[in-house]
């Protein structure tokens, strides 16, 4: 039997945990891990998967350890506030893409490192690699 897509999931609150239910029906598919800025949302949506049946996913505290997880083929994006936010490290960028267009609203540069993004309703918290540096940008 051929190893079934392992799915990574980035976000762990209302649309991903209705996306971890919609699996039980899939087949060669699993859940293999999750991250989530709410750590207590990522064990709840891995708790989930388990008792479910779709996967023994491991909890990561990164986008960057989840895809590093060799058990993980695939990513499945769900955040909220009707954005995706995109993040990378050649010419230093981050992005906000409307779900509903798919076009990118905002471009917020130069931004160094590679850390994490934080959003809220009124501002984006973005740190540098190493933590020792800290924006926060105005939507």
């Amino acid at each position: 039997m051929a190893k079934p897509l392992g799915i990574g999931f980035v976000g762990a609150g209302f649309m991903n945990r209705f996306h971890v239910a919609s699996l039980v029906g899939v087949r060669d598919c699993v859940v293999a891990g999750v991250f989530s800025p709410t750590r207590a949302n990522a064990e709840l949506l891995a708790a989930a998967a388990h008792d479910l049946g779709v996967g023994e996913a491991a909890i990561h505290g990164s986008i960057t350890e989840l895809i590093a997880n060799p058990n993980v083929d695939a990513l499945w994006i769900a955040v909220g506030a009707g954005k995706v936010w995109v993040r990378a490290t050649k010419g230093i960028f981050l992005q906000s893409i409307d779900i509903r267009t798919g076009k990118v609203d905002k471009v917020f540069t130069p931004l160094n490192g590679s850390g994490a993004v934080r959003v809220s309703s009124h501002h984006i918290w973005v740190s540098a690699h190493d933590v020792n540096t800290i924006w926060v940008l105005d939507l």
